[in-house]
Order: C-alpha cells, then sequence, then structure tokens
C-alpha cells in the first residue's frame, strides 16, 4: 500500500473520531437537517438564552368564539409569531344559556416560571397557556371535543407535556414534526403545555464514543506513522547500494 493510500486512511479515521466525538457524545449541540428551502425561523423567547437566535420577545394571542343555533363556531387561534396554536372544531364548546361567545387566550410563558420538568426530561422553549371562557360568566368553558394543540420547540423535544396541579404529566398520542420543529397532540383539558424532551448535552454524559474516538486517532496516527515508514525503506536501500558501489 503506498504512502498516500495510508495518509488517506489517516485522515479519514482522524475525520470520523472527531465525527463521533463531537455529535455522538453531545459535546457539540446541533440542529437536525431538514429538507425544504431553508432552515426554520428562530425560536422567541420569553426569557432569551445566552445562545439566543433573536431576542424578539414571544407573543401571544386572542380570539373570539361564537355560538350559531346553539352550537360554537370552529376557530384556529396561532400566536403572532406562529409557535403555538389551538384548533377548536365546531361544536367543541358547550353551549350555555345566555352565553353568545367564548373568549379564547394562548399566551407564553418563561421556562424559569414552568416548575419542574418531567424526571429525566426537560422543557424545550416556552410554555404556552390556553384558556377559554365564558365572556359572560368568566368561567372555564366544558369541552365537548377535543382541541388539537401545535407546539414549536427551539432544539429537540420528544413529546407535550401538560401542566396538572404543578406536576408535569406528557399527553397521550403527542406526535413530532421534526421538519417543522413541531409538536401536535389532542386534549379533552385545556391549560399550560409545553416542549419536553431528554436532558441537555452533559448530563449523564456517555463515555463509550469518547472510547472509540481515541481509539480511532490513534489507529489514524499509527496508520500515518507508518505510511512514513514504508515510503522512506525503497529510498534508504537505494543509498546504500550506491554506497557500496
Amino acid at each position: 500500500m503506498s504512502r498516500r493510500w495510508l495518509v488517506g486512511a489517516a485522515v479519514g479515521a482522524v475525520y470520523l473520531a472527531v465525527a463521533l466525538l463531537s455529535f455522538g457524545s453531545g459535546l457539540v449541540p446541533v440542529r437536525p437537517l431538514y429538507d425544504g428551502f431553508g432552515p426554520p425561523p428562530p425560536y422567541y423567547w420569553v426569557d432569551p438564552p445566552p445562545n439566543a437566535e433573536t431576542t424578539d420577545p414571544a407573543v401571544g394571542t386572542v380570539g373570539k368564539i361564537f355560538f350559531d343555533d346553539g352550537e360554537s363556531l370552529g376557530l384556529t387561534s396561532t400566536t403572532g409569531d406562529g409557535q403555538a396554536t389551538a384548533i377548536f372544531e365546531p361544536g367543541a364548546i358547550e353551549p350555555v344559556q345566555a352565553e353568545e361567545s367564548v373568549h379564547i387566550e394562548v399566551q407564553p410563558i418563561g421556562p424559569s416560571r414552568l416548575g419542574e420538568p418531567p424526571e429525566g426530561m426537560r422543557i424545550d422553549g416556552n410554555g404556552y397557556r390556553f384558556e377559554a371562557i365564558y365572556e359572560g360568566s368568566g368561567e372555564p368553558v366544558r369541552l365537548l371535543r377535543p382541541v388539537s394543540v401545535i407546539l414549536r420547540f427551539p432544539v429537540h423535544a420528544t413529546t407535550m407535556v401538560r401542566l396538572d396541579d404543578d406536576v408535569w404529566s406528557p399527553v397521550p398520542g403527542t406526535q413530532v414534526i421534526a421538519a417543522s420543529l413541531q409538536l401536535f397532540a389532542q386534549t379533552d383539558e385545556l391549560g399550560t403545555f409545553a416542549a419536553a424532551g431528554p436532558p441537555p448535552p452533559g448530563e449523564g454524559f456517555d463515555w463509550r464514543p469518547v472510547v472509540l474516538a481515541v481509539a480511532g486517532a490513534a489507529a489514524a496516527v499509527a496508520g500515518w506513522y507508518y505510511g512514513r515508514g514504508t515510503g522512506r525503506r525503497p529510498a534508504n536501500r537505494a543509498r546504500r547500494r550506491r554506497r557500496e558501489r
């Protein structure tokens, strides 16, 4: 095998070792690659972290659902930044005598005010308070049909959680829409929701990728030195022959 091939193999091994160490072990937090025409828009925070892509604040939204012929109309209520959406199907809200409409509100809540996440998970992004009250009495509505909740997350989330009596509980049936960094779920109760995912890099660090990376780097260095040695031997032999003559 020529020296050039050995050096190439060494460089390739170093590349694989560095990639494995950096990404496989979580030393470099990255977002996945997406198909499409461009990256997702920046995430808007209530309390932006130091590495936030933008310091523009997250926003909420308000809306109104009317009753028509004893049935609530449908409504899709989305925050101005598109990070939280509630979809009410027609007939989703129980009609109440003398009530003509329902006030809908979706407001972001900073992660620092959300309490402890489920064990082994972290809250990824803002929390969002989804509220629907009868405008006349101010009482919470009674749902006849599930409401669809869509949340966008900034880095990596695997489930949607709901705050019940200061305790986060996973929302059954959550679907992850990875290409748009969104979670989708249906719920029979409104309240405070958030995206949740695995702990950030560094927590529960797995040393196995590091060991493999070091082994790969060592093999690359050994291959490079071997290539240097085999490349010089023919030249050394030729010099010795000339000297003997």
